[in-house]
């Protein structure tokens, strides 16, 4: 990615073809993924779709958790693809993915592939609210107000816990490297952060298989469909990378 978009070092796009075909070769799931999104797009190599996907599958079988969630979104788009991209949403989601978690709120808050949940729905909210990803706050107040008018058993105490996240601070640690290795170590020690396994904890209950209209509808924005990236910045999620 740095040789490829000539971040922290020059470009080079022989070097970048290099280094990310002996990635791939290591069996880096990041590297995977990287080259499936450069197939997808013709970027450094002659665009191959098929030749993608069999990347996404590497990547995937090392545990990756954004190549889950793309693939889960692309067979969420299909009905008979839905209970697998279901299944690897949740994989995704279990991993610690905010797109992924994301995504899963939404279907569980609008029993869309899940039978509705509002309260998983907004304990995910909950913790995605603690790192303002998009519009999780406010989604999270509009769970809450369904709660506190629905039959719920105990509806006071679910309030209590789908609120806790007022109490909850985050505090973010900006540093500064001295060397290129420095640096370097800094890009593994963020990827390594990233994609950390954190268990949601939650038990989702799946809605029957489509019959006719009911339940084949997906909810989801086509512009959060894709998470490729083809920079530095973009893969260890830094501002503005893409």
């Amino acid at each position: 990615l740095a040789y490829a978009n000539g971040e922290v070092v020059e470009q080079d796009q022989a070097r970048a073809r290099m280094w990310i075909r002996e990635s791939v070769r290591l069996r880096s799931p990041l590297g995977a993924y990287v080259k499936a999104q450069w197939r997808r797009q013709g970027f450094m190599f002659e665009q191959d779709e098929e030749r993608a996907e069999w990347l996404i599958d590497r990547a995937i079988a090392g545990g990756f958790s954004v190549a889950m969630y793309d693939r889960a979104v692309r067979l969420l788009r299909d009905s008979e693809g839905m209970q697998s991209g279901a299944d690897l949403l949740e994989e995704a989601a279990d991993l610690g993915l905010p797109d992924a978690r994301y995504l899963l709120a939404l279907l569980l808050e609008n029993g869309e592939v899940y039978e509705q949940d509002l309260v998983t729905a907004g304990l995910l909210y909950r913790e995605l609210a603690v790192e303002n990803f998009r519009d999780s706050r406010e989604r999270l107040e509009a769970v809450i107000a369904q709660v506190e008018r629905s039959s719920t058993e105990d509806v006071q105490t679910v309030v209590a816990q789908l609120r806790a996240y007022d109490d909850m601070e985050v505090i973010t640690i900006y540093g500064r490297h001295g060397s290129f290795d420095d640096h370097l170590a800094s890009i593994n020690a963020s990827v390594r952060e990233r994609f950390a396994q954190r268990p949601t904890g939650t038990r989702m209950r799946r809605a029957r298989p489509c019959e006719g209209e009911v339940g084949c509808q997906v909810l989801y924005n086509r512009e959060w469909g894709d998470v490729g990236f083809t920079t530095l910045a973009g893969a260890l999620g830094m501002p503005n990378g893409m």
